[in-house]
């Protein structure tokens, strides 16, 4: 990142690792097939149907398809369903965006002479707690604070409000 701004700048990370960041990102996939009945999706694989780009699993009742909560499709669907497939977890994901973002800045930082930008870790779940001992100096401590992001792990509730008061 390159900018005409030579200004050092404090940055804190408030992070989720309540247990949902444990969770899977998942991807969905078009099943080839477009016509559907209730014996199509009594097996062993699920399907979904996509509303406004949300995903609601499809069940049946008395030969009939249902999504969600109970919306009826009918005894025959034509159109596309989804099957699912679980990615990587919520929580390796940030890890991953987090330690490219420190790496990022400590980039910046060796890019300006002068520039010691600063960056603090809080977590946030049942409780919240600063992971790092304050604001630290990017460059220099760069592995220090992705040290700190590999050792997150997920528990608890998701408690923001916690997070944003620490």
């Amino acid at each position: 990142v390159r900018t005409t701004n030579r200004n050092p700048v404090e940055i804190d990370l408030v992070l989720d690792v309540s247990v949902s960041m444990a969770h899977s990102i998942y991807s969905y996939t078009a099943a080839t097939k477009t016509t559907w009945t209730a014996s199509d999706v009594n097996g062993n694989t699920n399907y979904y149907y996509k509303y406004n780009n949300q995903y609601y699993e499809v069940w049946t009742l008395n030969n009939k398809l249902y999504v969600g909560y109970g919306m009826e499709l009918g005894a025959t669907y034509n159109g596309t369903l989804y099957t699912r497939s679980d990615g990587e977890a919520k929580l390796d994901a940030l890890k991953t965006a987090v330690n490219n973002f420190i790496g990022a800045v400590a980039e910046n930082s060796r890019l300006y002479e002068n520039v010691e930008h600063r960056i603090s870790i809080v977590k946030f779940a049942t409780n919240s707690s600063q992971v790092t001992d304050g604001l630290l100096a990017v460059e220099a401590n760069e592995a220090t604070l992705k040290s700190y992001v590999n050792a997150l792990s997920a528990d608890g509730a998701t408690r923001a409000d916690l997070g944003m008061s620490t």
